[in-house]
């Protein structure tokens, strides 16, 4: 099971990158309504972006 986790966590950061599946692991174990909300408005894939596009940002600035 722990392959399989880690595998899954592998491929989360594949698509949406490092930040962004950080972002969408912590909505979707603290808020899944809020995750199930922008997910089928269509909203989802742009908050995860700018949540990866954020993280890149604290990143580089060395926060």
């Amino acid at each position: 099971m722990e392959k399989l986790q880690k595998l899954i966590d592998e491929v989360l950061e594949i698509t949406y990158g490092k930040y962004g599946a950080r972002w969408r692991r912590e909505l979707y174990e603290t808020d899944r309504v809020k995750y199930h909300i922008l997910l089928s408005g269509g909203s989802f894939y742009d908050r995860v972006h700018k949540a990866e596009l954020e993280g890149k940002n604290k990143q580089s600035l060395g926060e």
